[in-house]
């Protein structure tokens, strides 16, 4: 077992940088505890050696001794996910009435439902006494049979950004809400991207049925976390949310396992439409689709004509010759008189005149009421 930020260059570096996975394992042993739990998270690639490769990933496998379980956190020459492993893992090992081997069982069952079993975690064990850390002797408390009428919902007042909430249910002792509540929740956010969100408040609440309040009132503070954290994926504002904890205070049946007693509601204070960004006229240009430089020079003409009155003849033509043309800017002009010329024609000149023609504007983007 090596650090991550290990440097090896030759084969017996390894000796002097790493440590021996069965040597821990041995070490360990001696100790006489009662039980032994070793749990490896594979975090990096194999280290290169002398700049090659291995090509294996990951932790390779040791064997259990008695009295022991040693647990991975995915499986063999592979890489886990960052984050996934552990939260789940110590969710389990809190469970009042669990025994060991039944937390890491939950634990490598629920990391592959949670990675869409692209992280597959596996542990091996030779324990020959019952042990549990939050205690053997927990007695969940018995409740009657579970009512499955209560589902998720979204409730909201009449026109298109009113106030509405969103009730999330979730299974018995899990912190993710099922799937139809993720889509109420996914269909909240959606109308609520679209308005001017004032504030979101989350409520969160578990059954009765657990060992302890304490236990249970984490379970909802659990379940509150999880929610925040899917609003504020979506790019809601966390200083806009509050959260609060009821454990199994304030059950909807009192008496009863239900689903209506490990809810979360989500209630979204909403105030009008949001405003929307667009792109419109007003809002001035921010380039052309096509531009062009057009220079041209007038034919002799006699006095009394002028270099603007060209200008604007010229407009005129370019008009007819460039329809899809909106601005038309006048970027030089001048004129010059004939040298020589007729006693009765003098004096005489040519005008000229250049303009950048302009067409298919895109208008700059900016934020405003006036945008549907």
């Amino acid at each position: 077992m090596l650090g991550t930020d290990a440097e090896l260059n030759v084969q017996s570096d390894f000796a002097a940088y790493g440590t021996s996975l069965e040597g821990l394992r041995d070490a360990f042993a001696a100790t006489g505890a009662k039980a032994v739990f070793l749990i490896f998270d594979a975090c990096r690639n194999r280290p290169q050696v002398g700049g090659n490769k291995a090509g294996t990933k990951g932790i390779g496998r040791i064997e259990a001794g008695a009295d022991m379980l040693i647990a991975y956190s995915t499986d063999l020459n592979d890489l886990a996910q960052e984050g996934v492993y552990a939260p789940i893992l110590a969710e389990e090992l809190m469970r009042p009435g669990q025994i060991a081997v039944a937390a890491f069982s939950e634990t490598q069952r629920r990391v592959a439902e949670t990675t869409g079993a692209d992280q597959k975690p596996w542990f091996d064990q030779r324990l020959y006494q019952k042990i549990c850390f939050a205690g053997c002797d927990s007695v969940v408390a018995p409740v009657a049979a579970e009512e499955t009428e209560y589902g998720p919902s979204l409730v909201k007042g009449e026109g298109d950004c009113a106030d509405m909430t969103a009730t999330l249910v979730f299974p018995f002792d899990r912190t993710s809400p099922t799937l139809e509540s993720v889509s109420v929740l996914e269909e909240a956010m959606r109308i609520a991207l679209e308005c001017k969100v004032e504030s979101i408040s989350i409520e969160a609440h578990e059954d009765k049925g657990h060992a302890s309040a304490a236990y249970a009132q984490g379970i909802s503070e659990r379940r509150a976390s999880t929610v925040v954290s899917i609003l504020a994926a979506q790019g809601f504002d966390s200083m806009l949310i509050s959260r609060s904890a009821f454990g199994e205070t304030r059950p909807l049946k009192p008496g009863k396992r239900s689903p209506a007693n490990r809810r979360a509601e989500v209630a979204f204070d909403l105030n009008g439409a949001a405003a929307k960004s667009c792109r419109l006229p007003a809002h001035g240009v921010e380039s052309w689709g096509f531009t062009q430089t057009v220079e041209r020079e007038s034919s002799w003409r006699g006095g009394g004509g002028d270099q603007t009155k060209y200008c604007n003849e010229l407009k005129g033509v370019l008009q007819s010759e460039f329809p899809e043309a909106t601005e038309f800017e006048v970027l030089d002009q001048g004129e010059r008189q004939e040298s020589t010329c007729a006693p009765l024609n003098c004096p005489r000149y040519k005008y000229r005149c250049r303009i950048e023609v302009r067409g298919k504007p895109v208008y700059k983007e900016a934020v405003s009421e006036n945008c549907r």
